[in-house]
């Protein structure tokens, strides 16, 4: 699998924009670093003339553009999201400069060669909820000026398609036992734990997803691979079946 292949298995989501001169300016953003896949999620905006006149030479990019409703959707292929905050959030969050996430995400995607990766990237005036970070494995955050820390968005998409250029053009090959789980398989096991939780009584889905949100920080902080989701996930259905063996007793 050559490098060069992986960029085009690198997705740039926007989230909720509402300026449509800002996805112009992705595009062009990405294709200065040799990126094509743009993807909107719940666009506040229309493309228009000042989408394409800011694109300049990307304009294939806009024509291109994927536009999704949630999140879920656009991530349901991905097998790592990393998700952008300008701010540093008060739960324990796995949080990660641009270089690292790069070479994070060029590692997997130079091993494993059906893995794509989503750069994820909220509202121009507030980002990404809590809700739709938690969704990503990863957070990613671009250390600015404290005195002044606003950062257009498609700057920040400058940053990050730079930094996921240069890990591509010089990554190293890992193993193929340190495959990460894919989205998908993380998913999966989030779901398990939480039917095993509300079971035993754990967990209430009647009450806030507090107790989901603190899991989903404790599996993101963990960067679980294929091996170690299989190896929960029969871990918690061995509890399942001692749970309806005890039941018939």
């Amino acid at each position: 699998m050559s490098n060069v292949s992986s960029f085009d298995r690198v997705k740039i989501v926007l989230v909720g924009t509402s300026h449509p001169g800002n996805i112009g300016s992705a595009a062009r953003a990405m294709k200065v670093m040799g990126f094509s896949r743009l993807a909107l999620v719940a666009p506040r905006c229309e493309i228009t003339d000042e989408s394409y006149a800011l694109a300049t030479k990307a304009t294939e990019i806009i024509d291109s553009i994927e536009v999704f409703e949630t999140l879920d959707d656009v991530l349901s292929d991905v097998t790592v999201a990393f998700g952008a905050s300008a701010r540093i959030r008060g739960f324990d969050w796995q949080i990660e400069p641009p270089r690292s996430a790069a070479q994070r995400s060029s590692k997997v995607l130079v091993n494993q060669s059906a893995a794509h990766v989503a750069w994820v990237f909220g509202r121009e005036d507030s980002g990404l909820s809590n809700d739709e970070l938690s969704k990503c494995q990863f957070l990613m955050h671009i250390p600015t000026n404290p005195d002044y820390a606003s950062l257009n968005v498609a700057s920040a998409v400058q940053i990050a398609c730079y930094e996921q250029r240069l890990a591509l053009l010089d990554h190293r090959e890992a193993s193929d036992s340190e495959e990460l789980a894919s989205r998908q398989q993380y998913e999966s096991l989030v779901s398990h734990f939480e039917q095993v939780m509300t079971h035993s009584g754990f967990h209430d889905p009647e009450k806030p997803m507090l107790t989901m949100m603190k899991l989903r920080h404790l599996l993101n902080k963990s960067s679980l691979t294929r091996a170690e989701v299989s190896l929960l996930r029969g871990f918690l259905s061995s509890i399942q079946s001692y749970d309806k063996a005890d039941s018939h007793e």
